[in-house]
């Protein structure tokens, strides 16, 4: 079926064009392993090949396809063709071979073209049994020497009834002279540049200025079709002077330090740049268009701004002076007042240097209140339970802002928790017992008072510890510890501590002072012993249980 098709298309393509044709394919018949073509497209120079003219389909040398096109491929109109495999089983090859890169030839009129461009839409350039490929085909005609021609610059400016030279041009290929033309109203010279490189300058005439002259300069052809000769343009941008400069506009008071400050001017009319001056000190200028950014030192002075277009040809007139007021900034004093306050204190009062119209702004700690003073120079304060910074920044009256100060504020007794442990917790009077501080949140500010309870020796303490105390009386002993720092805390342990009295001696023992041996269940007795849990009875004989 492929075969046949080939066939009818190759029959179809015979019948359009008669006569004698460009391209000859490499197989006979209608070949085998076909791939497609489809072609939407076929110019030569961006001219379109007309009806008859002929696209040729190339693996190297070999002429593996071609088509007739029966009219311009325009419109939608699509040209198809195919393109043959080598058949393995004829001698020399004559076909493509998959996976080389597709080439074609264009014949226009006659004329063969092998400097074709393909731009595929589907598919790529390389061969493929079975593959089809749809793309638009760019021819163009070689020359074999153009004239070439390079410019050293394509533009530049000028000023009227000052020359412009432009030096280092040249020319070659098949060029041997440039002429050289302009459509301004002054003169080039020379007009005609026979040596390469070469030079040629303008001289322009005053109602030029404001105006981009076009310099155009092109060589000769000599070899004529195809080649072309080769053209350059310099653009010539006739500079006048700057106008005068329009009114500054911009905040005319700022403070010392300010960054940032933006002043304008409307545009200045034939201005390239712009110069911008300030009289003070201090001063940084960035900028220069109709807008500059001044950053005003911390010991930036008053002064005035001024501005002038500036182009190639000079500067134009200086604007009117801007005067500009630079404020000093205010030096704050170092803040007063007490940096270690209890935890929870209140009336502290802390103050800064006043200077006539500032205004102040305080924080103070996360807790922390101001009762009285903010936006002047002194407040009260009433703190909670967290550290922290009390921090001031003064406004003056001209607004501007001075460096911020800040005093850090420890506070004294936050966080505090009494404890303590004790070892051992039973014992018997006259037993020593170690009580160790375990209190947290405290510095070696604090002060501890201890209350170690009834019968203790010593019955109160003071100090961290450890402390070492002797209980002269038996029964449940309650433990207090308080530690104050600013604030104060108490930890109270109830019946802490347990001490067991020592027994007092025995009384007279009764019973029987003679038995015999084998008697039995003889019973001695005492009277209660003060102090006493359990009762040890001991025998100095034998043979007794």
């Amino acid at each position: 079926m492929k075969k046949l098709v080939a066939l009818l298309v190759i029959l179809f393509l015979v019948i359009i064009k008669s006569g004698a044709q460009c391209f000859s394919v490499v197989y006979e018949g209608n070949g085998v392993d076909h791939m497609n073509f489809y072609f939407t497209g076929a110019t030569v120079n961006g001219v379109d090949l007309q009806a008859g003219d002929e696209i040729g389909i190339f693996d190297g040398e070999l002429c593996v396809g071609k088509a007739t096109l029966p009219q311009v491929l325009t419109g939608g109109v699509i040209l198809p063709a195919v393109a043959s495999a080598d058949d393995n089983t004829t001698t020399g090859i004559d076909g493509y071979t998959a996976g080389h890169s597709i080439t074609y030839r264009l014949c226009s009129a006659g004329t063969v073209i092998t400097n074709v461009e393909a731009t595929y839409s589907t598919g790529t350039g390389v061969f493929a049994v079975g593959g089809t490929v749809q793309l638009s085909l760019a021819g163009s005609t070689e020359c074999s020497d153009p004239p070439t021609l390079t410019l050293s610059g394509l533009a530049g400016s000028g000023c009227v009834n000052a020359p412009v030279t432009v030096s280092g041009n040249t020319f070659g290929g098949s060029a041997t002279n440039v002429t050289i033309t302009t459509d301004g109203l002054g003169t080039v010279s020379p007009s005609v540049a026979n040596t390469s490189p070469f030079s040629f300058t303008y001289t322009p005439h005053p109602d030029d200025a404001g105006q981009t002259v076009e310099i155009e300069v092109t060589t000769d052809n000599p070899e004529g079709t195809p080649c072309i000769p080769a053209t350059e343009t310099y653009s010539l941008t006739i500079d006048p002077l700057p106008v005068a400069a329009g009114t500054i506009s911009g905040i005319s008071s700022v403070c010392q330090g300010r960054s940032g400050v933006t002043y304008t001017v409307p545009a200045i009319s034939n201005a390239d740049t712009y110069g911008w001056d300030y009289t003070g000190n201090d001063a940084s200028l960035t900028g220069s268009g109709t807008s500059v950014t001044i950053n005003f030192g911390t010991n930036a002075t008053s002064g005035n701004l001024t501005v002038r277009g500036i182009n190639d040809c000079g500067d134009g007139p200086v604007s009117a002076a801007f005067p500009i007021t630079v404020n000093p900034l205010p030096s704050t004093s170092t803040i007063t007042g007490n940096s270690t306050p209890a935890c929870g204190g209140t009336g502290y009062e802390y103050s800064v240097s006043g200077l006539t119209g500032s205004t102040y702004v305080w924080s103070v700690p996360t807790g922390a209140n101001i009762v009285s003073g903010q936006n002047t120079n002194t407040i009260t304060v009433n703190f909670g339970e967290s550290n922290g910074d009390i921090t001031v920044t003064e406004t003056s009256v001209a607004g501007c802002v001075g460096e911020s100060r800040s005093l850090g504020i420890t506070l004294q007794g936050c966080g505090l928790v009494a404890d303590f442990t004790a070892a051992p917790l039973t014992v018997c009077t006259g037993a020593q017992v170690t009580f160790t501080n375990a209190s947290v949140g405290a510095t070696t500010a604090a002060t501890y008072n201890w209350n170690f309870g009834s019968g203790a020796t010593p019955s109160t303490g003071a100090g961290a510890g450890p402390h070492y105390v002797v209980y002269n009386t038996g029964g449940l002993k309650t433990v207090t510890l308080t530690v104050t720092e600013g604030a104060s805390s108490t930890e109270t342990k109830t019946d802490y501590i347990s001490v067991t009295p020592v027994p007092d001696a025995a009384p007279t023992i009764t019973g029987t002072a003679s038995v015999c041996r084998t008697q039995s269940d003889v019973t001695y007795t005492v009277p209660a012993i003060t102090g006493a849990t359990s009762y040890l009875w001991e025998y100095s004989g034998q043979g007794a249980a």
